[in-house]
């Protein structure tokens, strides 16, 4: 199951706005997951995806609406670290890389969370907090995995599990772990609930809107 890249009106005026970027670049480059995932709002269902665009040199963050798959807004990278939160370094580099992947030699402290291999097949197994089970389905990652960090570098592998949290009736914060086997039930990687907390944000912390004022209805795009 994948998410076509769709965007709302207000999402094609701010990218015209603020990129170089065609629709149909942006919507390339998305179902192409060349992203990093930097948090989700588990109130709103949104998803914020880190992306670098070529033609500006420059990194945004799109918001994606997971429940309907619809790209909500795009932000330049100083004003979501103003008004959301801040973005850290290592996933700067990766959005980078997504893109030109010829810098891996050349960027310092690369990060390196994934064993390069023929690729791994998982299934995915939710526990949740009183111990049921849910299965969500099977993912292939693109390289052997032996990290949460390394299942967690992959978009295409969030996506999957934020759309099966929505659609099986399982709350992201009521799992207590994802259990990932390959085809012989083999045991690969636990991702822990706190490994699944760094997916969402403090809603807290988005307290300004673009105007600049305190926001009544947590809407700041």
């Amino acid at each position: 199951m994948k998410l076509l890249t769709l965007l709302t009106n207000h999402a094609k005026e701010r990218l015209a706005e603020r990129t170089k970027l065609s629709v149909e670049m942006f919507a390339q480059q998305f179902d192409n997951f060349e992203t990093v995932s930097v948090g989700y709002r588990r109130a709103a269902g949104h998803w914020h995806r880190l992306f670098y665009s070529l033609p500006d040199e420059k990194y945004f963050v799109a918001i994606q609406d997971m429940r309907n798959g619809d790209v909500i807004t795009v932000l330049p990278l100083e004003y979501h670290e103003t008004l959301a939160w801040p973005i850290s370094d290592k996933s700067k580099r990766r959005a980078l890389l997504k893109v030109k992947p010829e810098l891996i030699e050349v960027l310092p402290d690369r990060p390196s969370p994934i064993v390069r291999s023929v690729g791994t097949k998982a299934e995915i197994t939710a526990i949740s907090i009183d111990g049921a089970r849910t299965n969500f389905g099977s993912h292939r990652f693109a390289a052997t995995i032996n990290t949460s960090e390394a299942a967690l570098a992959d978009d295409t592998f969030i996506s999957k599990v934020l759309m099966k949290s929505a659609s099986r009736g399982v709350p992201l914060a009521s799992i207590d772990k994802l259990l990932l086997y390959d085809r012989h039930d083999s045991h690969l990687v636990t991702i822990s609930w706190n490994d699944l907390e760094a997916l969402a944000v403090d809603e807290a912390r988005l307290v300004i809107e673009e105007s600049g004022r305190t926001p009544s209805h947590g809407n700041f795009y």
